[in-house]
């Protein structure tokens, strides 16, 4: 239970920024309770949060939270000296649950609506039944209000199961029926013929990402848009490649009125972990060293620039910044938090 105190929280150091402001918003009677149920990601309560970044509007949707063994995060340290730092930072030494956010964000120009990653749907787990805390981003959006009609664009950061599981149900059927995908050529070219060797996960972990990797590709063919990593997108969307995790991993930075966010995608994956021991192997990369690489890259950005980032699988709601304070890398949330009613 000592992360799931930590985790909630979260909530009394959300702080006033000058260049972001935001508002959580849930279902009326109950924005307390689930605010903090969300913060804690213990309920598996559908939830949402609402922010600006200049004249974007944006809405941080919950799919809820898996949970893993603790040694997952980092399967070379040695159990003991995995267990003193987690305990350290306040977390459970032994299992981590681990969010997932889902970024949307209306342009104004051109005027659409764009959700980055979908979250893991109804992907079997272990047990090869769809995980109960998770797969709740429909839920997200109807309790936010938006309607996945609304979805003109998705811009899939890798092809991973918790990031595209949720575009398709059971049947194929897409979430987003009127919505094109926007897919790396480096992350197609890498999951149409698949090589896992590196990776760190359990076997038959890595035939099932891949099962749900070469499904995606094939259900979404027929509304697909490729890009080159380092290309613009509509809306003046920027794309970075992130190697290591998956090869084609791609972040995504919104720029709006002088104000920028940055999308990680999964190129940190744990908010202590990724930012104070960058060089620990993480399971689920396939190139660990390139990931290294790349998020070392990746936190020394941070860092110095001091940068928003919505980081899918940190707190909830994902977005704030990786600053150094008194020589102790932390991050924390950077938005206002208050309580408003409106649509996104």
């Amino acid at each position: 239970m000592r992360r799931r105190r930590r985790l909630a929280s979260w909530s009394a150091v959300l702080e006033l920024d000058c260049n972001v402001t935001s508002e959580v918003r849930m279902t009326e009677a109950t924005t307390v309770s689930r605010s903090l149920a969300a913060e804690a990601n213990c309920a598996g309560e559908a939830a949402f949060f609402r922010f600006r970044l200049g004249a974007l509007s944006c809405v941080s949707l919950s799919d809820g939270y898996v949970t893993t063994p603790a040694q997952m995060a980092a399967p070379e340290i040695p159990p003991d000296e995995l267990r003193t730092f987690l305990s350290a930072c306040g977390e459970s030494p032994d299992v981590i649950d681990t969010p997932i956010s889902c970024l949307l964000v209306r342009l104004p120009e051109p005027r659409m609506t764009v959700l980055v990653d979908a979250g893991i749907g109804r992907v079997p787990g272990p047990d090869g039944h769809a995980i109960p805390t998770a797969g709740r981003l429909l839920r997200s959006f109807a309790d936010a209000g938006i309607a996945p009609a609304e979805v003109d664009a998705v811009l899939v950061s890798h092809i991973h199961p918790d990031h595209i599981g949720g575009l398709f149900d059971d049947d194929g059927q897409p979430a987003f029926p009127n919505a094109t995908y926007y897919v790396s050529n480096e992350e197609l070219a890498f999951w149409s013929r698949p090589d896992l060797d590196g990776c760190l996960m359990p076997d038959f972990m890595k035939a099932d990402v891949a099962q749900v990797a070469q499904r995606f590709i094939a259900l979404a063919a027929h509304r697909m848009i490729r890009f080159a990593a380092g290309d613009t997108l509509p809306g003046g969307i920027e794309t970075v490649l992130l190697p290591g995790h998956t090869p084609g991993q791609v972040g995504f930075r919104f720029r709006s009125q002088g104000q920028a966010m940055f999308y990680t995608a999964d190129a940190a994956g744990h908010p202590f972990i990724s930012i104070r021991h960058e060089d620990w192997r993480f399971s689920f990369d396939s190139d660990p060293a390139l990931a290294i690489e790349t998020r070392r890259k990746l936190v020394a950005h941070l860092l110095q620039e001091r940068c928003f980032h919505f980081t899918p699988h940190f707190p909830w709601p994902g977005v704030g910044r990786t600053l150094d304070e008194g020589g102790e890398r932390i991050w924390k949330p950077g938005l206002q938090l208050h309580d408003a009613h409106g649509a996104a």
